[in-house]
């Protein structure tokens, strides 16, 4: 997955992975929340990145239905039992973050629409957790932002 993630830097490899049907796999591996499910994750991050066809087709592939679970609980990506399913927890939850980033400035009508409706489900749940991902987010810049400040006196 580190070597995808490499080469979908280049934009020209990411309309390879879109035409070669890459995000639809990407998503049939997070539904399994097996311990590729976490490496799929963070390939769609790198191929939402900037280009609006991936994130089209993410959005018609179903991958939000199974996005939206790990941004909520991103301990939920990998529910492998084994040493590959214990990783970082926060890695998911930045790889989400940034996928929903994604969406909701790339897509444009109908498909924003259906990202926008994901944060009003369950009594505004996915909301809540943006919220509380603001302010975890804040607190940390701040807290750079100090010690940039004190290294710096």
């Amino acid at each position: 997955f580190n070597v995808i993630c490499s080469a979908l830097m280049a934009p020209a490899n990411q309309t390879l992975l879109v035409d070669g049907e890459g995000v639809e796999l990407m998503v049939i591996m997070m539904q399994f929340r097996k311990f590729a499910a976490r490496g799929a994750l963070r390939v769609l991050d790198f191929a939402l990145m900037r280009h609006t066809g991936a994130c089209r087709r993410f959005v018609d592939a179903m991958g939000l239905k199974t996005l939206f679970p790990g941004f909520v609980r991103p301990q939920s990506v990998c529910l492998s039992k084994g040493r590959e399913g214990r990783g970082s927890a926060a890695e998911d939850e930045e790889h989400s973050v940034s996928v929903v980033a994604s969406l909701l400035l790339r897509l444009s009508g109908e498909q924003h629409a259906r990202v926008m409706r994901k944060f009003v489900e369950s009594n505004y749940e996915k909301v809540d957790r943006l919220l509380e991902l603001h302010d975890k987010y804040y607190a940390r810049l701040a807290a750079a932002e100090r010690r940039e400040a004190a290294e710096a006196a």
